[in-house]
């Protein structure tokens, strides 16, 4: 596994109290809330719910990334959201284990990159929910959304 992965999920695991009252945590990853036991549900979530495609992983950060922007005005939500920002940098890295089609191997290097790069912006948004600064979470998101449009501009072939 590794490091970054490693240490992600290790902090995440760390807050599964607070990750199992939360009924959505679990449909980031296409479970019913109710299919994830309440004292497992921060493990359940990275060890038996990790997506197994570059597409089923890429759909689950676009799930999460809606979810944080729609809530980052509502300070109510900065835990939940920082929570999410966790699991978006989590499916990031998770992400260098794809290669998107008929990508050249030359390229590997720059997509791994971006990809390391976006998980900090969202590490820094987790940052940012849990120091209640929505200004700087809003502008963070920002700059995921560019990111993510970087990575599909680049790499991306349909």
């Amino acid at each position: 596994m590794e490091p970054q992965l490693k240490r992600i999920l290790t902090s995440l695991i760390a807050s599964s109290a607070f990750l199992s009252t939360l009924s959505f945590a679990p449909s980031v990853f296409g479970q019913s809330a109710d299919s994830v036991p309440a004292n497992v549900a921060g493990e359940a979530l990275f060890l038996d719910a990790l997506p197994s495609s570059l597409h089923d992983t890429m759909k689950a950060l676009s799930k999460a990334l809606k979810t944080v922007k729609s809530q980052a005005d509502d300070a109510s939500k900065n835990k939940e959201s920082a929570v999410l920002a966790d699991q978006i940098a989590a499916l990031l890295v998770h992400s260098k284990n794809f290669s998107p089609k008929g990508m050249p191997a030359s390229s590997k290097k720059a997509y791994e990159q971006l990809l390391d790069d976006t998980a900090e912006t969202a590490r820094s948004l987790a940052t940012a929910f849990r120091a209640n600064d929505n200004a700087a979470a809003k502008n963070l998101i920002v700059t995921l959304e560019d990111q993510k449009k970087q990575g599909h501009g680049d790499f991306k072939n349909d």
